[in-house]
């Protein structure tokens, strides 16, 4: 049984294509933050002249300009739970962004595990208590996603090897120490 690893945290922190879907996720939600910033400051300003201006208006006056508060509020309620709601924009834009990518990672994790005949290939960062590095297939999947690497991507934490080979170093199992691994 042959068993890798991959460190997906080190291919999200050098993958250009990531960096560039979070900007374009940060740009949008910028806009968005403005469109609930000027709604909320058109309440605000309906509100402050209202409060001004009660005491000379008629009572239909009135009426008028706190429906157009409270239909104004609920608006901003809609835009809130269109943009940061359950399956909202927020969440359908980034799904948008990043679906392709994460795509792209598991089709090429899954092509080196066959091209190499792994059995298993784990996230170092779910999970994984301790392993070799002669294991880590991060770059041979970095690879095989033809990354535009990051080259001011903060280092993520891998273990150094000074024994550094083309292919991983793997262990094989025995179908003996697989069946009674207490021996």
């Amino acid at each position: 049984m042959k068993i890798a690893y991959v460190n997906t945290k080190r291919i999200y922190n050098e993958n250009k294509k990531l960096r560039e879907a979070q900007e374009a996720l940060d740009a949008q939600l910028d806009i968005w933050r403005q469109e609930i910033q000027d709604l909320e400051n058109n309440i605000e300003a309906i509100k402050t002249e209202y409060e001004e201006k009660k005491i000379i208006l008629t009572q239909s006056s009135k009426d008028e300009a706190l429906q157009k508060i409270t239909d104004l509020e609920s608006e901003l309620r809609q835009k809130y739970k269109e943009i940061y709601g359950e399956n909202g924009l927020v969440m359908q834009t980034n799904e948008d962004l990043v679906s392709p990518i994460m795509e792209e990672l598991v089709a090429a994790i899954e092509k080196v595990a066959i091209e190499f005949n792994y059995t298993i290939v784990f996230d170092s960062n779910s999970g994984v208590l301790y392993a070799k590095p002669k294991i880590d297939i991060t770059e041979l999947v970095m690879s095989e996603m033809h990354l535009d690497i990051i080259t001011d991507a903060p280092k993520v934490e891998q273990q150094d090897d000074s024994e550094s080979e083309d292919e991983p170093e793997i262990e094989e199992n025995s179908e003996e120490e697989e069946m009674n691994p207490n021996e």
